[in-house]
């Protein structure tokens, strides 16, 4: 892995993140089982055992290597204090976000789950912080890296289904891989499209020969798990990327990339707004779905219903473990990344995080930051992660793949860049059209 454009004291803080990425969806705390049909029973212990493992895991060797990984990351973090600060001042929002998941333990129903979701929330922080340490030298190197990483996992996953479906395709037919769930390689294919994809049509130095390949395996994986979320995500994503590209190629100003995502976010709300009163039935039936979205308004509704008797702090950040024991709650999440929160950290949590949205837009016109030289790839995939959590939840889910990520963009959005490094990320950008000033704080 490259790090020749990273300092010295920064060169292997991303380690830890990349080890983590490439783990992604594979069985490293759970074992692979064939496939067989699923029963009421089952589902609903399936729930129960995955609240049980969603912070704990199930296996001794896993969480030693989830905490040698946090452990490395601290270290790293602590020679760099003052930077560190810095950064969540500024995503102060992040920060206030944190500081609520932990003080959800004092009204928590099940203290002890929601003090191990803390421990992981800010495990996963420390890794990201690490990693937006050593991208902040060369901001497009982080996409470059998750393409081989991501793709390379990506073989692994579609060699599974080939080479032993009987665990790799779950009984409906739909590839599944090495994760545990077909939406799972749904939203693995995902991730591995967006990296990939940013390299092809950005134009990124190297040969294209590897993303295209990389990109085609995770489609077809993306097709056969049949994710009609991450499908409708994936196509967000890279219209968004190739709009991007070609408005970055004429030159035009940071106002105009934030005034897009601000129209992407007022579209995605009005179009919900419009099929809550309207019958988009046939709509949904174009993209595999139907009215219920396959049973998912039902479940939004118990969630609506668990608001509204905690509005304000909500239920505790404990994966949703006294729900689920005490009112039958038939699945982990309530399939709404939205919906999801507010049942954990109520109201507040939705204003923390529409904040946090808002100091990272922000970001992007911030003199001397890296920000502007990430908008090609970062603001393409908050707007396919904002998409995703439409229909799935994956908004402060400590072990999710792009929350992950998304912790590493906000966190590289709010980095200046380091002065030695402006020139090589003037260079970057210029395919880009971004222009840098030379007032850089460093």
């Amino acid at each position: 892995m490259p790090f020749e454009h990273g300092q010295t004291s920064d060169k292997w803080k991303a380690v830890p993140f990349l080890i983590l990425m490439f783990a992604s969806g594979l069985p490293l705390n759970y074992d692979l089982a064939e496939s067989r049909p699923m029963t009421v029973a089952d589902v609903a212990g399936l729930t129960s055992d995955a609240t049980a493992m969603s912070n704990s895991g199930s296996s001794i060797l896993f969480v030693f290597f989830l905490a040698g990984l946090y452990a490395l990351s601290g270290i790293m973090l602590m020679h760099r204090p003052k930077t560190v600060i810095a950064m969540f001042r500024r995503q102060w929002p992040l920060a206030c976000l944190m500081i609520l998941v932990a003080s959800s333990v004092l009204w928590s129903m099940r203290p002890e789950k929601t003090m191990l979701s803390a421990v992981h929330l800010f495990g996963i922080l420390l890794i990201a912080t690490a990693a937006a340490l050593h991208y902040r030298h060369d901001p497009w190197s982080l996409p470059k890296h998750l393409s081989y990483l991501l793709g390379i996992n990506m073989v692994l996953q579609v060699g599974a289904a080939l080479s032993m479906p009987s665990y790799a395709i779950d009984w409906q037919g739909r590839w599944q891989g090495l994760t545990s769930h077909p939406n799972t390689l749904g939203a693995l294919a995902y991730t591995t499209l967006w990296a990939n994809c940013v390299m092809l049509i950005c134009r990124r130095p190297g040969s294209p020969y590897p993303h295209v390949a990389f990109a085609l395996l995770a489609a077809v994986a993306m097709l056969e798990a049949n994710s009609v979320t991450s499908i409708v995500t994936t196509l967000c994503c890279l219209l968004a990327i190739v709009v991007m590209a070609k408005l970055a190629g004429l030159g035009v100003r940071r106002k105009f990339f934030v005034g897009l995502l601000i129209i992407a976010g007022a579209t995605i709300l009005i179009t919900c707004l419009i099929a809550s009163q309207f019958d988009m039935g046939w709509v949904l039936e174009s993209f595999g779905r139907d009215s219920n979205f396959t049973g998912r308004t039902s479940v939004w509704e118990d969630a609506l219903s668990a608001i509204s008797r905690r509005p304000l702090l909500g239920w505790s950040f404990d994966d949703h473990a006294f729900l689920i024991e005490t009112e039958n709650m038939p699945y982990p999440t309530y399939h709404n990344g939205w919906l999801d929160l507010c049942v954990s950290g109520g109201l507040v949590s939705i204003i923390l995080f529409l904040s946090l949205i808002a100091t990272w837009a922000g970001a992007f016109f911030r003199r001397g930051g890296v920000a502007a030289a990430m908008m090609p790839f970062s603001i393409p995939f908050v707007i396919g992660y904002m998409v995703h959590n439409l229909t799935e939840a994956s908004l402060l889910a400590a072990r999710g793949q792009m929350w992950q990520i998304f912790l590493v963009l906000v966190l590289l959005g709010s980095c200046r860049s380091a002065p030695d490094a402006l020139r090589t990320m003037r260079l970057r950008a210029s395919g880009a059209g971004i222009q840098y000033r030379n007032d850089v704080d460093p």
